[in-house]
């Protein structure tokens, strides 16, 4: 655009001009009428007005132009508007220096794309070339090689964590004949010598875990555990829900009438309420309980019954509630007091019934199951573990169900044939599910964890573990915590001749 512009020489010659000619009352601008000077005046202020404005929309705030929006390379960019002053590159744009890309990494000249191995936190990684969703998960501290406090050979099996939500987390491991409960901070470092969990209970399954829940935001660090076993009161296997502190116990309540033989359960806790599974007369049944009112009150009357058939037994509960409201109960369903021809059943509860008018069989064919745990994915997904046991063959498998509880593609197997204690978990993180489990490989045996993002598809493949924990004796009874992005994962092995509880935190 061709712009006129007055030179000074012709400004000093106009100004002389009018000065020589003097007022003329006929064209004073005080009149109706306007000088054609005036009207002169007033075409050039528009005009340069215009040229102002015109100026100003090709310039930035300093006046100089915006090179960095131009679609021209020019300045100091490394590729067309980005890098050098500009805002950093893209992948594969050309560049000069590691501030040029935004993954800093600048390779032959290129922008690289982040990867787990560049020396670079980038891309979503959590820390330096570690967590998101491309790396494997990040280490928070080393391996927790003793969280037991057990002296010499007394064993020390069955762990089972809870996590409160600053990520410090309580403990239960079992003894020969009794339960512990220990309290570490959120690095896994014990705030305290263990306590009974239950003094005057022996429990009635020494190699099972003892579920518990941490409850939110309780600032004196309590917890409710489902403990099975027998007091001086018992006539047969008892089902106890304890909540205590490290300092003391504030809820000892038995589950089941004395005439009743109970038998293992599982836990989730929404707020104040807490839902429970149990086994009880070889029935798997589900009652509610809410902290919230008095000190403690059942919210059912009596127990709802999971099986909906006569002629089937239950056992070895599992829960899970979804962000909706919907509670998920699994279980192994045998044809009377059989434990062949058995299934992996779901049911469905929404806090008043029972969504499916019958549970919902996961099993393609029939065995010995055992020890469902499962996890609800951010997409309404919802991932299962258990473990199956068929012609003396024990094998770890795991399942995504869809929303209305279809198994996507197959079932899997995480490990065929190796297993020590017939114990996985699963946590739900973003894309996906990470599941740990212990196996034997030859004459050592691991604890394996891994993302899967679909049905038998890692969410990083190629790596076969996300954390490298060392080979160890016989591990087994692997459980997991979850809270926000942080994992407790949490096993037992021989070390040395004698069984102990082991662990780490994760980050993703």
């Amino acid at each position: 655009m061709l712009r006129r512009v007055a030179t000074p020489s012709a400004v000093l010659l106009a100004l002389a001009s009018a000065a020589c000619l003097g007022p003329n009352p006929l064209l004073d601008g005080s009149g109706d009428g306007e000088s054609a000077g005036d009207e002169a005046t007033a075409n050039d202020d528009d005009e340069a007005t215009q040229d102002s404005d015109d100026e100003t929309d090709e310039t930035d705030e300093t006046g100089e132009p915006d090179s960095c929006s131009n679609g021209t390379r020019d300045g100091d960019e490394s590729d067309v508007d980005c890098g050098g002053s500009c805002s950093a590159c893209a992948d594969g744009a050309d560049c000069e220096a590691a501030s040029d890309c935004q993954s800093q990494v600048c390779t032959a000249s290129s922008c690289a794309a982040p990867s787990c191995s560049d020396g670079v936190q980038n891309g979503d990684e959590r820390e330096l070339d570690c967590g998101g969703s491309a790396c494997r998960l990040c280490s928070i501290g080393g391996l927790l090689a003793e969280l037991d406090d057990f002296s010499g050979a007394t064993l020390a099996q069955a762990p089972y964590p809870a996590m409160f939500d600053d990520h410090q987390f309580a403990l239960t491991f079992s003894g020969p004949t009794n339960t512990r409960l220990r309290w570490f901070d959120a690095d896994g470092q014990p705030l305290g010598s263990s306590v009974p969990l239950a003094n005057g209970v022996t429990s009635d399954e020494p190699t099972a875990p003892v579920p518990i829940v941490a409850h939110l935001d309780d600032r004196s660090r309590s917890v409710t555990a489902a403990l099975l076993g027998t007091n001086a009161e018992s006539t047969s296997a008892d089902l106890f829900l304890l909540r205590r502190t490290p300092a003391l116990t504030t809820l000892d309540l038995r589950v089941n009438p004395l005439d009743q033989v109970a038998g293992q359960a599982a836990m989730i806790l929404n707020g104040s309420v807490l839902t429970l599974a149990w086994e009880v007369e070889e029935r798997v049944v589900l009652r509610r309980f809410d902290f919230s009112v008095g000190n403690g009150q059942w919210i059912d009357i009596t127990p709802l019954a999971a099986e909906t058939l006569p002629d089937q037994s239950g056992a070895s509960p599992g829960l899970v509630r979804t962000p909706d409201g919907i509670t998920l109960l699994a279980w192994r369903r045998c044809p009377g007091s059989s434990t062949v021809g058995c299934n992996l059943v779901l049911r469905r509860f929404d806090d008043v019934d029972w969504v499916d008018p019958n549970p919902v069989v996961i099993t393609d064919q029939s065995g010995f199951y055992s020890s469902p745990r499962m996890a609800v994915g951010e997409d309404g997904r919802i991932g299962l573990v258990w473990y199956w046991l068929i012609l003396d063959n024990l094998t770890a498998r795991m399942a995504i169900l869809d929303e209305g509880l279809e198994v996507e593609g197959q079932p899997w197997n995480l490990a065929n044939n190796a297993m020590i204690g017939p114990f996985a978990d699963i946590v739900a993180v973003p894309g996906g599910f990470a599941v740990a489990w212990n196996q034997i490989s030859g004459d050592d045996g691991f604890i394996r964890l891994r993302r899967y993002g679909g049905a038998d598809e890692p969410l990083i493949p190629g790596l076969e573990d996300e954390a490298t924990w060392p080979a160890v004796e016989q591990p087994g009874g692997v459980r997991m915590a979850q809270v926000d992005r942080r994992i407790l994962v949490t096993w037992s092995a021989v070390v040395d001749g004698v069984r102990q509880v082991q662990g780490q935190v994760l980050a993703y």
